[in-house]
């Protein structure tokens, strides 16, 4: 009998008004043109759009690019991630993935090649879609800020705050192939992302970024660390 923590299984819960984990501001090796995104995540069907992760400024003309999980009540994409890039100069485009089913986790990735302007989504490993042409490539000018959980907006404001639960968060330079994504969901790659928030801490408001760039730690705010018990089974 008995249980044990296991560590990689611990993640980060988000309450939708007051949790979310800050990078601070102005990462140049984040502020990339191409690049792949991956993160593992429960969505809960809520209302408003919810920010997986945002590098940005959205004061005036919006900069950079995100992972958003879309408001359960839109009319057209209720509920699908999308990734959203911002030119800086009035120029914006989201491009969606399909539909994280509420209450479990999922593996999202986005990719974007600037050179073509491709995003290529994909939902548990499944290639979901590829567009050329509708997200720009996204511009830096600004304070760009980064986020876990929300997105920082003009004013100070807080806004797309997540509700559920995020883990093992990446950004990598280069443009994922779809079999580096099968490896990657499947938990048998991982290469060199720039960033990697592991979120599983545990405990305590400092998230480390186990990525390749210097610094980059975040900070969490009003953090709700999950540690999973299992038995001996590796059974919640």
């Amino acid at each position: 009998g008995g249980t044990w923590n296991l560590r990689d299984s611990t993640y980060m819960s988000f309450n939708g008004s007051t949790q979310y984990i800050s990078m601070s501001e102005n990462h140049i090796p984040l502020e990339l043109d191409s690049f792949s995104f991956s993160a593992w995540i429960v969505q809960n069907d809520d209302a408003g759009d919810k920010v997986v992760y945002y590098n940005g400024d959205l004061g005036g003309t919006r900069t950079g690019w995100g992972v958003v999980v879309k408001q359960s009540g839109h009319g057209t994409y209720p509920n699908e991630f999308y990734l959203e890039t911002s030119d800086g100069a009035g120029g914006r485009g989201s491009v969606y993935g399909g539909v994280p089913p509420s209450g479990t986790w999922s593996h999202i990735v986005a990719t974007y090649d600037d050179s073509t302007t491709t995003t290529t989504l994909y939902l548990n490993g499944v290639k979901v879609v590829t567009d050329v042409g509708t997200c720009p490539v996204p511009g830096w000018a600004g304070d760009n800020s980064v986020r876990i959980g929300n997105i920082f907006t003009e004013g100070g404001a807080n806004a797309g705050w997540y509700k559920g639960d995020i883990r093992d968060v990446r950004v990598y330079s280069n443009i994922l192939t779809d079999a580096q994504v099968d490896l990657l969901y499947a938990g048998q790659w991982d290469g060199a992302p720039v960033g990697w928030w592991k979120l599983n801490e545990g405990t305590g408001g400092t998230v480390t970024n186990d990525g390749t760039m210097a610094d980059g730690n975040g900070t969490a705010y009003s953090e709700d660390w999950v540690n999973p018990d299992y038995d001996i089974d590796g059974v919640l």
